[in-house]
């Protein structure tokens, strides 16, 4: 299962955590956190609640990924493949 990752930028911090709980949102700073989604519905689903909870975005930004982390990735596999 392949997920997207992005950068999200609040202008405030989320104060209840819990409610987006079913969210793989890690904070990374103040007003800074990481997500991990599986569509583009998740993502757009996750953007209303922020918005019903009163919360402004500033900035949403797609990470690419690493040379390093397809590296990591295609190891794991061919690892998977061997102990099967």
């Amino acid at each position: 299962e392949k997920k997207e990752e992005y950068k999200l930028e609040l202008v405030s911090v989320i104060n209840d955590e819990a409610a987006f709980s079913k969210y793989s949102l890690s904070k990374i700073s103040e007003g800074s956190y990481s997500l991990r989604v599986n569509s583009e519905a998740e993502l757009n689903a996750l953007i209303d609640q922020l918005r019903s909870s009163g919360l402004m975005i500033k900035e949403i930004v797609k990470q690419k990924t690493t040379l390093e982390d397809m590296f990591i990735s295609l190891i794991k596999e061919a690892d998977k493949g061997v102990k099967s």
